[in-house]
């Protein structure tokens, strides 16, 4: 069994180990679905972590060098890959995919000032998701997430804030 290690260094702060196998809650994967639909593919996930049970990219297959289709969700490491999804997210919008990106709100990134604007949608997350990991209690992230939805349809985003715990929302 895995060292427990604090929440930052388990999020890929400070050279945590595997950040990548924090999964979404279920609660909140089953919110978004709700709002989205039915995703197609997980994009970055593995055997323990997938939502998408039937149709995922692991590590190994390498889901940022295959093709992107139909409703994708991501959820990557929340390290510097996050940045590379947030490209490959806008490529398969242009070419008709649509990607819900759940990653921290990180507005202080070169990535997300290069990405985010050609989202057609960004959810401000009410509160901090407490993220899985098998074997070990959930723990709260480290600061805010957010989904970012990119669609074919592309930018400037709308911006909403979503307490999804309580299907409360307001557009700002």
């Amino acid at each position: 069994m895995e060292p427990k290690l604090p929440a930052q260094e388990a999020f890929g702060r400070g050279g945590g180990i595997h950040p990548q196998d924090w999964a979404t809650p279920w609660d909140l994967f089953g919110a978004i679905e709700a709002r989205y639909g039915t995703f197609t593919t997980d994009v970055c996930a593995d055997h323990r972590n997938t939502k998408v049970p039937d149709n995922y990219y692991s590590i190994e297959q390498d889901g940022l060098g295959q093709v992107w289709t139909g409703l994708c969700f991501a959820n990557p490491p929340y390290g510097s890959d996050a940045g590379r999804f947030a490209r490959k997210s806008v490529q398969a919008a242009r070419a008709g995919a649509t990607v819900v990106m759940l990653t921290f709100n990180r507005s202080d990134t070169r990535w997300w000032h290069e990405t985010v604007p050609h989202a057609s949608e960004l959810v401000l997350l009410r509160g901090r998701v407490s993220f899985e990991r098998p074997g070990q209690k959930s723990a709260a992230a480290p600061m805010a997430s957010c989904p970012i939805v990119f669609s074919p349809s592309g930018g400037p985003p709308k911006l909403s804030h979503w307490d999804w715990r309580h299907e409360g929302q307001r557009r700002l």
